[in-house]
């Protein structure tokens, strides 16, 4: 061997090794996964979850068609006369809250402080305006529930292949029981 590839050897192995130094003191790249989850979340959860914020978004531009500045009583009534009955009785109410919170927070609304009340009026923006004229959320709505309600079907049709398949086990086991009984009857009457 050459002296030039020695050397080379030489200081890529003081790199390595300076580089392995280097990783000891950083610590362990799986520390940011170093974690215990609480996530609970199901498919069919956050199927629901996705349609049900969707609605809900749909109808908080809506509401501002009646009026672009709303108080929260107003905005809250206007929600829930145009999201369906099952929503009011089957999600829990602070629901409207959180997304009123989230598009406040994604520039689709602004809170602004009221005078007579400690509760905000609210106003859309521009962004909600362009928002709720090229129909974003009530086209995401629309795709939740269908999405949401494929999954449901998905589910129910799974069930249904069990079941299908546990009566055509059983059938196959009925038919070759009976063809066994009946090779058995025919041997002895020989």
């Amino acid at each position: 061997m050459n002296n030039s590839t020695n050397c080379s050897s030489e200081k890529d192995w003081d790199e390595l090794l300076k580089n392995i130094e280097n990783a000891k003191k950083i610590g362990s790249p799986w520390e940011a996964y170093n974690f215990t989850l609480t996530n609970n979340n199901t498919k069919n959860k956050v199927a629901s979850s996705f349609y049900i914020e969707h609605f809900f978004m749909a109808g908080i531009l809506e509401a501002f068609l009646i009026n672009e500045r709303l108080d929260f009583k107003d905005l809250n009534k206007a929600i829930f006369e145009y999201v369906p009955n099952d929503f009011i009785h089957d999600i829990p109410a602070n629901i409207s809250q959180i997304v009123i919170l989230k598009m406040v927070r994604l520039g689709y609304i602004e809170a602004t402080k009221n005078e007579n009340s400690i509760l905000p009026i609210f106003n859309i923006t521009k962004l909600g305006i362009e928002t709720l004229q090229q129909q974003t959320f009530q086209n995401l709505s629309a795709t939740s529930f269908f999405n949401y309600q494929t999954h449901l079907f998905s589910v129910q049709s799974q069930l249904l292949n069990r079941r299908s398949f546990k009566i055509n086990v059983l059938a196959m086991s009925v038919a070759i029981l009976s063809v066994i009984l009946t090779i058995i009857t025919m041997l002895r009457e020989c």
